[in-house]
C-alpha cells in the first residue's frame, strides 16, 4: 500500500486514508482514528484538523499526570498531614475512576456524574455512599488538579461553579450497651496496636489524631490521666501501605 506524508495512505479503493493517534488504553497503548479524502492533498489538510481538534491522550496529558504533577508541586507549599490527605484522595478516589481520563476531556457533566458516583457508591469499605463533606473535599482536590493543568497551558471545559454536592444527612445511632460489651470483648482478645487506639477512642473520645500522637510517657497509670499534647496523622513512608489500611478503618477517604 502506497504511503506519502505523515501516516497517509492510498487504499485499495482509491480513496487516501490518514491515522493518527486518538487516545492511549490503561496500558498505555495507542488507539487510532482515521480521515478520509480522494486525494492526498485533501486527506492531509484533514488530518490536520482532526489533531487541532482531538488532542491525543498520552501518558503525559491524563489527569493522573497532572495530579503527580500538582502533589509534588505542593508538597513544600503544605503540611505533611494536608499532603497525605490529598494523596490518599488521589489514588484511592480519583486516579482508579479519572486517572486516564484526558485533562482536556473532562467536562462539567463527566465530574457531575463522578460526584454523584460518590455519593452513591463512594465508601471503599462496603461500596455504601460518601458523606457530602467526603465528596466535596474530593472535587476540591480534582478542581486544584484542573487549576494546575490550566497553569501549564491546558484548555479545558470543565465548569466546577455548575457542580452541587447535595447535602446528604444522616442519623448516627449511638451504640446500645451490649454491642459495647461485645466490641470491648473483642477489643481486649489479641490485644494490638489498633484495638488499644479503638479502645482508647471509645472510654475517652478522643480524636484519631489524638490517638496516634500519644506515646507510652503520656500515660500515668499512677493518676489514671492520658495527657494529650500535640496531634498525628502522618506515618513514615516505609509504614505507607499499613497506615492506609488503618485510616480506612477509621474514616471514609
Amino acid at each position: 500500500m502506497p504511503r506519502r506524508g505523515e501516516n497517509i495512505y492510498k487504499r485499495k479503493d482509491g480513496r487516501w486514508e490518514g491515522r493518527f493517534i486518538k487516545q492511549y488504553d490503561e496500558n498505555n497503548k495507542p488507539k487510532y482514528a482515521s480521515v478520509y479524502a480522494h486525494s492526498y492533498k485533501e486527506v492531509k489538510k484533514r488530518l490536520e484538523i482532526a489533531k487541532a481538534e482531538k488532542k491525543p491522550i498520552n501518558k503525559y496529558s491524563t489527569v493522573q499526570s497532572y495530579a503527580a504533577e500538582w502533589l509534588e508541586n505542593i508538597r513544600t507549599a503544605v503540611k505533611r498531614s494536608t499532603h497525605v490527605k490529598y494523596t490518599n484522595i488521589v489514588n484511592n478516589h480519583i486516579i482508579p475512576v479519572l486517572g486516564w481520563v484526558n485533562i482536556y476531556d473532562l467536562s462539567t457533566e463527566t465530574v457531575r456524574k463522578f460526584a454523584d458516583e460518590k455519593l452513591c457508591s463512594g465508601n471503599l469499605l462496603n461500596r455504601k455512599g460518601l458523606s457530602s463533606k467526603s465528596v466535596k473535599d474530593i472535587i476540591s482536590v480534582l478542581r486544584q488538579i484542573v487549576r494546575h493543568a490550566e497553569e501549564k497551558g491546558v484548555t479545558q471545559n470543565c465548569n466546577f461553579d455548575l457542580i452541587h454536592i447535595k447535602n446528604v444527612s444522616s442519623v448516627q445511632e449511638p451504640i446500645t450497651e451490649n454491642a459495647h460489651m461485645i466490641l470491648v470483648r473483642y477489643l481486649l482478645k489479641d490485644m494490638n496496636n489498633i484495638k488499644l487506639g479503638i479502645l482508647i477512642c471509645l472510654y475517652t473520645g478522643l480524636r484519631i489524631g489524638e490517638i496516634c500522637a500519644i506515646k507510652f510517657e503520656d500515660i500515668s497509670l499512677t493518676e489514671n490521666i492520658i495527657y494529650v499534647n500535640k496531634i498525628e496523622k502522618c506515618k513514615t513512608s516505609n509504614k505507607k501501605n499499613q497506615y492506609k489500611e488503618e485510616r480506612r478503618g477509621f474514616g471514609e477517604i
